[in-house]
């Protein structure tokens, strides 16, 4: 081995009781004993070093009620404190979780796609690799995984017949982004003719499509809205089917001047004009005549 090589030290256990953390852990360890090549009981102080907390204090009583009865010469098994294996498997079966792998499996059987297909299969990747590789089937994973889909994703990677349930999950992401673009791609089409239809909204070479010294045609009010009957309603400020944009040939109804409407007109109404309001007043018809 390369001396001048460093292999990363295993984080410090202290004795939490979360199954995935302990089995991090202990692999670890053997990982950075094996790549230093220590042996014996050296390999389980080393390993022992890495404690700390609860698991610290149960290996520190263990040890001294061994050492204790082997300095008495009472015939025992004292293989832990020579055998890194047994050490490590003394940690795990006091902390590790009883039901641990049976709710592992409760999660993993009533886990189903919610939302995308990728972080369906990080969740079940997740419980997965939680279990022992020797208590499952790649084959039965596969089917559970494909059985728990959203129902369009599942016909697609029954299609696919994928062989594992690795390529079953690369076709689950996959058509799982085709059919959320899809989807995208229609909605914004159909928020795109809401907004721009052309029942709404003429073209840009409409002679209306610009107002008064080329202001926004929406500006002046001049958006064409149809009635059932094929008339046409008169704009919000009075602006009718023909969009004028100019007032050179209007005549006022009340000064009898050109260029603007008599309901703008700065003159005092005459007696004619306060007539013809009236009138239209009494008839329900509260418009202003031009």
């Amino acid at each position: 081995m390369n001396s001048s090589f460093k292999f990363t030290k295993p984080k410090i256990y202290n004795g939490e009781r979360n199954a995935l953390i302990i089995d991090n852990w202990i692999f670890a360890i053997k990982e950075y004993i094996d790549g230093y090549e220590i042996k014996g009981a050296q390999a389980v102080k080393v390993a022992a070093s890495f404690t700390d907390g609860l698991a610290l204090q149960f290996w520190r009583t263990y040890k001294n009620g061994l050492e204790e009865r082997k300095a008495a010469d009472i015939p025992g098994d004292y293989g832990v404190l020579e055998d890194v294996a047994e050490f490590l498997q003394l940690i795990r079966n006091k902390f590790f979780p009883s039901d641990y792998t049976q709710n592992i499996r409760d999660k993993l059987f009533n886990l189903s796609q919610v939302t995308s297909a990728r972080d369906y299969v990080s969740r079940f990747e997740e419980y997965l690799y939680q279990l022992p590789a020797n208590s499952y089937h790649d084959e039965d994973m596969k089917d559970l995984f494909t059985r728990r889909l959203k129902s369009q994703t599942r016909m697609w990677v029954l299609l696919a017949n994928p062989t594992t349930l690795q390529e079953a999950m690369r076709v689950a992401e996959r058509c799982d982004d085709v059919i959320s673009q899809t989807f995208q791609s229609k909605f914004q089409r159909n928020m795109a003719k809401s907004f721009y239809s052309p029942s709404v909204i003429q073209s840009s070479s409409h002679p209306s499509t610009h107002g008064l010294n080329g202001t926004d045609r929406m500006e002046v009010d001049t958006v064409k809205m149809e009635r059932s009957n094929g008339k046409h309603y008169k704009g919000y400020q009075g602006s009718d089917i023909k969009h004028r944009t100019s007032t050179s040939g209007i005549k006022c109804y009340n000064c009898n001047k050109i260029g603007h409407y008599s309901r703008n007109c700065k003159e005092a109404p005459t007696q004619q004009t306060l007539l013809a309001r009236s009138k239209k007043s009494k008839s329900g018809n509260d418009k202003m005549c031009q």
